[in-house]
């Protein structure tokens, strides 16, 4: 999953899914997107990480095994074809 922080908050959270048996899920190279039940604690998982290491603006990269987080990784020049504000998908 990506959560997008920006400032000091997040502004948006979603499923990167993978097509068929392909390996990637980035949305550029044909990944689908979920905004489907994406879980409170890593919204809180990265909303503690970013205060503490001073985060300005990131897409965290997250995978949920069973009940476990693990951070792939937190990018500052991260794809941004997922966020919406206002339920509106923004193109940049």
């Amino acid at each position: 999953m990506r959560i997008v922080w920006v400032g000091n908050k997040v502004i948006e959270g979603y499923w990167r899914i993978n097509q068929g048996h392909e390996f990637l899920t980035n949305v550029s190279q044909g990944g689908l997107i979920s905004y489907d039940h994406i879980p409170v604690e890593a919204i809180q998982l990265v909303e503690k990480v970013a205060a503490t290491l001073g985060i300005d603006h990131a897409g965290f990269d997250i995978a949920q095994v069973g009940d476990k987080l693990y951070f792939f990784e937190l990018n500052v020049m991260f794809g941004n074809q997922g966020i919406r504000i206002n339920n509106i998908q923004i193109q940049f």
